[in-house]
Formats: C-alpha cells, sequence, structure tokens
C-alpha cells in the first residue's frame, strides 16, 4: 500500500490525496461470508475520483492492479472459482 511513508492510488498512481481505503471484495460479502471486515488486506488506497468512478461503474479499478494479498483474501474466504468470478464482475479486464 505505502511505501517509506508515500501513499498512491492503487488504480491510477497519484500521490495527490485524499483517499479512502476502498474494500476489494466489498463488505456486505465479506459479512456474509462471516469474513474479518478489517482484514488489511482487503484494502487498496484510491484517490477520491477513482474511489467514486469505480463505484459509479463509469471507470472500474482494472484487476491487474488489485493488490495480490486482496485477491489471496477472497480466495481464502470465497474460493477459488467464486473469488475468480467476484473479482472479473467487478472489475475492469
Amino acid at each position: 500500500m505505502a511505501e517509506m511513508g508515500v501513499v498512491r492510488c492503487g488504480s491510477c498512481g497519484t500521490r495527490r490525496g485524499p483517499f479512502h481505503l476502498h474494500h476489494v471484495l466489498y463488505r456486505q460479502e465479506v459479512r456474509r461470508n462471516r469474513g474479518n471486515q478489517k482484514d488489511p488486506a482487503n484494502l487498496m488506497p484510491l484517490c477520491v475520483p477513482c474511489h467514486q468512478d469505480h463505484h459509479s461503474r463509469k471507470r472500474p479499478i482494472p484487476l491487474e492492479r488489485v493488490p495480490p494479498e486482496a485477491v489471496e483474501f477472497a480466495v481464502r474466504l470465497l474460493g477459488e472459482d467464486r473469488a475468480h468470478v467476484y473479482l472479473t464482475r467487478r472489475y475492469a479486464a
């Protein structure tokens, strides 16, 4: 997420904040599967415009930008097949 105190948007790479912490696996999905909603592996920093654009589906976050630890979190919680379906539906190819 941050290197030497420098935070970058996980989608566009800007260093200009403010930043939101985006739940890669949405909170309701984590809750439904009895996971830890506060697990840092499921979070990624996004600048406000990228966060808004992702949730409005105007400009979804590219799947390749999702941190590997968030993908691993999804696989642990949902299983490999369900995690793949979930992530490919919500993030850009």
